[in-house]
């Protein structure tokens, strides 16, 4: 049971490589903003595939660096929601 944080305006759709491989019990979360808001077609497949659950969180343009800061809070909520599993 693993749960990925992705912040895809950092790594694009590279982030997602391996996606299809990853388990049904498994989650990625991916956070995207305005900046950064479109798949590649590639991208598109592999998540397509995937047996993993997949979540989109749409973080609103603010302040420099407001999706990591979305991202970090998401985190620690989850850890305290679900510390057994994997992040």
């Amino acid at each position: 049971m693993k749960t990925f944080l992705v912040d895809y305006e950092n790594v694009n759709s590279g982030g997602l490589l391996g996606i299809d491989k990853l388990a049904p019990e498994d989650r990625v979360i991916i956070f995207y903003s305005e900046k950064c808001n479109t798949l590649t077609f590639d991208a598109h497949r592999r998540i397509g595939v995937a047996q993993a659950a997949i979540e989109y969180h749409r973080a609103p343009n603010g302040r420099k660096n407001s999706l990591d800061f979305q991202l970090s809070t998401y985190l620690g909520y989850l850890v305290a929601r679900e510390p057994e599993r994997d992040y």
